[in-house]
């Protein structure tokens, strides 16, 4: 409940914002859905090649390990995952606006930090510890998952802004947007990574 519920609402308040030309909520739900399941697998899928990755920074002990994979590893794998399924969608009659592709990046991103959520909460429910999961059910819901959100909506409306601007610039938004959503998420890890030292 504590991992669905607010992501269902942030979602249903994106789509409510966009007053003027709302996307059909069966494709925002996908969107939410392709987050929250098609996402994470994807990311799942790639567990093997991250490990290989950190192989060379093992060495330098399980601290280095941990923020070369949370500050470098993660973004670089799961900000092109959240955003796969918005390449699906960019050429629906849905997504022809910069506010498409936010709304459509958002719900990606909310679904992605739904089921991230709900990983840390069962997680750190197991400890019994009351204080440390209400602080990690507060840091996740309200900062971690709008963090998902933010970077892939920068994605959603860089590929809506220059979707008929031909292949070139739509490709050069898509990984500038990429690039962006990367920066993001990669900012916020190292904060939280630094700040849990």
């Amino acid at each position: 409940i504590c991992a669905i519920l607010p992501m269902v609402l942030f979602v249903a308040t994106v789509w409510w914002l966009d007053r003027y030309d709302r996307e059909p909520i069966w494709l925002v739900a996908l969107t939410f859905l392709w987050g929250a399941i098609g996402s994470i697998a994807l990311t799942i899928l790639t567990l093997p090649f991250q490990e290989l990755a950190l192989l060379p920074v093992s060495s330098l002990g399980p601290q280095a390990t941990n923020i070369a994979g949370s500050v470098l590893l993660a973004p670089l794998v799961e900000e092109p995952a959240k955003a796969a399924f918005l390449l699906v969608i960019l050429w629906s009659r849905h997504f022809d606006n910069v506010t498409d592709g936010f709304v459509y990046g958002a719900a990606a991103g909310l679904g992605f930090g739904m089921t991230e959520n709900m990983l840390y909460f069962s997680s750190i429910s197991m400890s019994g510890q009351v204080g440390p999961w209400l602080m990690t059910l507060l840091i996740r819901t309200f900062y971690s998952a709008v963090t998902h959100a933010t970077a892939t909506s920068i994605v959603g409306a860089a590929l809506a802004l220059f979707r008929f601007r031909g292949a070139l610039l739509l490709t050069a938004a898509g990984l500038c947007g990429l690039g962006l959503a990367m920066g993001i998420h990669a900012m916020w890890n190292g904060l939280l990574t630094l700040g849990g030292d």
